[in-house]
């Protein structure tokens, strides 16, 4: 029996018994949609990851303060020092870029409001660079004078409809919806220690604020469209150290330093260098942390894969259940034409036609079904992936890989009564009640 007029006698009778054949792909259905996703989600983070590495540096240190760690007034901390000493040490590195960051009141004519505000150094430009720049960025000579200069950072909004989760969080979303409604570069605003900030300090609560001019904004990328996954800055508001320092923290103390290495392979040499030198500047003391950026990502990535593992197990379980289905399918259309086959049997059809006849009815249901799943798999990357970025990305195996895989489970379930149809005897057949 030549494949055409198998392929055409299958869709027959799958035409033909709708519902018996609409309970066989169902099951197949499901599991072939949760490969779908399963495989966008892994083929996505993985692009997604790639992209994050190219973006922060895939040479990158970061270097912050030990949260767990009980300060016994031994180590001086992390500092501005430990940054100077890193870039005299290790004068070849790319990126040495220290950043504090405090709670602060913000005031422009009658708006008041508070936020996180950053110090930093030129280098933080060099790390995770996404903003489209109007006005300047902070310069070397605005660091040297301590000059009272600020850039804000205006928040993108979105391409798509913001997430309702979003909308709960309301985080900076005072100043935020400011700097996006009003255009204050070239603007003064009033910058000083908030009221809580001033109280940790031990400070008076109407600590003074200073003027400070806005001579940059950093325009973000929407936010569903935004390649910073491993995280944004959380800052509104950056300045250059030396004036953050001055005006509102008084201090040299650090949140962390990024160090870009310049070459990937060199990053075990430069993260045990760093630990031996910071370790000897704070008398010995572990309150600091040294953390390969390409680790805490696989560390990410392998979380996001044992999640994944839970949606393939129940794309698995439902193919099972649908592979037995097709396989009690395949049974019991056996048994209603045991006469018909014995019939093509004595006209001369082989036991390969035979056998053919029924694998190839049943890896249709897995196609129809295979597909059905990948259409149902592709609508729901479409609906998560408006909060999901790494959703977005789309390769052209992920459908036709699931729908094999509907396939091949299909033929594996009914191989064996085809192989068995194909053994009966024609005479036995024929006598068949």
């Amino acid at each position: 029996m030549i494949l055409g007029i198998a392929l055409k006698s299958g869709l027959l009778e799958i035409a033909r018994h709708k519902t018996r054949s609409f309970l066989s792909f169902f099951a197949i259905a499901i599991g072939a949609a949760s490969f779908y996703l399963s495989f966008s989600y892994m083929y996505g983070g993985k692009r997604q990851m790639e992209d994050g590495f190219n973006l922060a540096g895939r040479a990158r240190l970061d270097i912050s303060r030990d949260s767990a760690y009980m300060d016994r007034g031994i180590s001086p901390g992390l500092t501005y020092a430990d940054a100077g000493l890193i870039a005299k040490e290790f004068p070849e590195l790319n990126v040495i870029s220290p950043k504090s960051s405090q709670w602060a009141r913000v005031s422009y004519e009658n708006f008041e409001a508070e936020s996180d505000v950053a110090g930093v150094l030129m280098d933080w430009a060099k790390i995770g660079w996404v903003y489209k720049l109007r006005g300047r960025f902070i310069t070397q000579d605005d660091i040297d004078s301590n000059s009272k200069v600020c850039v804000l950072i205006q928040e993108g909004g979105w391409l798509r409809k913001k997430p309702a989760w979003r909308k709960l969080w309301k985080y900076q979303e005072k100043l935020k919806s400011f700097i996006k409604h009003n255009d204050l570069l070239g603007k003064d605003v009033l910058i000083g220690v908030s009221g809580s900030a001033a109280m940790r300090q031990g400070e008076s609560r109407d600590r003074k604020q200073h003027l400070f001019r806005v001579v940059g904004i950093l325009e973000e990328p929407p936010q569903d469209d935004d390649p910073r996954w491993f995280g944004t800055s959380g800052d509104e508001i950056i300045m250059p150290f030396s004036t953050f320092r001055k005006y509102l923290s008084g201090s040299d103390r650090l949140d962390g330093i990024t160090v870009d290495c310049g070459d990937a392979k060199k990053l075990p040499f430069y993260k045990t260098a760093l630990e031996k030198l910071l370790a000897a500047r704070h008398n010995g003391e572990k309150d600091f942390m040294v953390r390969d950026f390409a680790e805490q990502m696989a560390s990410i990535m392998s979380r996001i894969q044992e999640q994944l593992i839970t949606i393939i197990a129940i794309g698995a379980v439902a193919l099972l259940a649908g592979g037995i289905g097709i396989m009690n399918v395949t049974l019991a259309i056996i048994n209603s034409r045991v006469k018909e086959i014995g019939i093509r049997r004595a006209l001369g059809a082989r036991r390969a036609d035979i056998l053919l006849q029924f694998v190839v009815e049943a890896v249709l249901l897995g196609f129809i079904g295979g597909s059905a799943g990948t259409a149902l798999g592709w609508v729901a990357v479409d609906y998560l992936s408006r909060d999901e970025q790494s959703l977005r990305y789309f390769a052209f195996w992920i459908p036709a890989v699931s729908v094999l895989i509907a396939m091949a489970v299909s033929f594996l379930f009914a191989i064996v009564p085809a192989w068995k149809a194909s053994r009966l005897e024609p005479v036995d057949a024929l006598r068949y009640e």
